[in-house]
């Protein structure tokens, strides 16, 4: 048979263990916790930066759309002139040919 003093100091023991078990539990979970919720802090962070990439991105496309379609415009302004002058000049040769 053992010692009552020895069960009991082992008991004693035991319990000191299981009470930092628990404590170590419980630490753990809060930071299980705050992990998660930082985890999704940065999610929607993400979600955000990507929409604003998106938005740039399309903005990039609409400003490069425009400014194709305006120098598309400029340089047929330019032929209808270019057409103008030979057509103008065409005409001022007939006329000196006469």
């Amino acid at each position: 048979m053992q010692d009552p003093i020895a069960i009991k100091e082992r008991f004693s023991s035991l319990e000191q263990r299981i009470q930092q078990f628990i404590e170590l539990h419980e630490a753990l979970k809060s930071n299980c916790q705050h992990l998660l919720a930082e985890n999704s802090r940065l999610v929607a962070e993400l979600e955000e930066e990507r929409s604003r990439a998106k938005r740039l991105d399309e903005g990039y496309k609409n400003l490069k759309d425009r400014e194709l379609a305006a120098t598309q415009e400029q340089v047929d302004r330019i032929n209808l002139r270019i057409n103008d002058l030979v057509s103008e000049i065409d005409k001022n040769i007939k006329l000196i040919e006469a």
